[in-house]
């Protein structure tokens, strides 16, 4: 059993703590024999290098050295891939493996999740959260530590178990299950009881007209908490 970590992501805000992606590797050896496998580009050495240091199970560091096809043939391999929001999340996707992403500062899940049934967005369950673009975060990146390593720990080990990940507790996170709408578009729900809020709302009515708007139809109005 193989589980994928990519620790990087295209900036320092967008990236988990690497002692959080260790963690969740222990659990997944400790609970369900999942040896880790880590993937990256070779920017990403030193976090590979600190994630050695703290993994107690058994671990593979790839970083850097996979090109595109031979990244394709490791992910095909994985169970699961944890991972930041990355360009591996969306190849891991088309390859029909279901991933745990996290999303962080700018990156939010209904802007770029991944186009495939089953897989689980996590988003930190913060007022700021996602950060606007372009300006320095107030609050001293809390977004990175508030999804806890047993968040992930939690959904990760159940996957491998029963192939699905369950509604219920989701701490310091929003929890998205990723799938499919009725016209074939990229489509979440929530896990964790955050459909409701004022901003899934939002995000469904603003998709609902910009879809119109690009698809150069008559507007018709969105009909709240209905899927666009």
């Amino acid at each position: 059993l193989v589980v994928g970590f990519q620790l990087g992501a295209s900036a320092a805000a967008r990236q988990w703590p690497v002692e959080h992606f260790a963690q969740a590797a222990n659990r997944t050896w400790q609970d369900v024999g999942a040896a880790a496998v880590l993937v990256g580009t070779g920017a990403e050495k030193p976090l590979a290098a600190r994630f050695g240091q703290l993994c107690q199970g058994p671990w593979l560091d790839l970083v850097g050295a996979t090109n595109l096809p031979l990244l394709a043939a490791v992910a095909a391999e994985m169970r699961l891939l944890v991972t930041n929001d990355t360009g591996t999340l969306h190849l891991a996707a088309g390859l029909g493996v279901p991933s745990v992403a996290i999303f962080l500062a700018t990156a939010q899940p209904f802007d770029t999740g991944p186009y495939l049934t089953g897989c689980l967005c996590l988003e930190p369950d913060l007022p700021c959260h996602p950060c606007p673009f372009g300006a320095p975060c107030p609050h001293e990146h809390a977004c990175r530590t508030a999804i806890t390593p047993q968040t992930v720990a939690d959904a990760a080990v159940t996957f491998c178990r029963t192939g699905q990940f369950m509604p219920g507790g989701y701490p310091g996170a929003r929890a998205w299950l990723s799938g499919f709408d009725d016209a074939g578009f990229m489509d979440l729900s929530s896990l964790s009881g955050h459909d409701s809020e004022a901003r899934a709302i939002w995000l469904r009515c603003q998709r609902h007209v910009l879809r119109q708007f690009l698809d150069d139809v008559p507007f018709t109005p969105a009909v709240v908490g209905a899927a666009p």
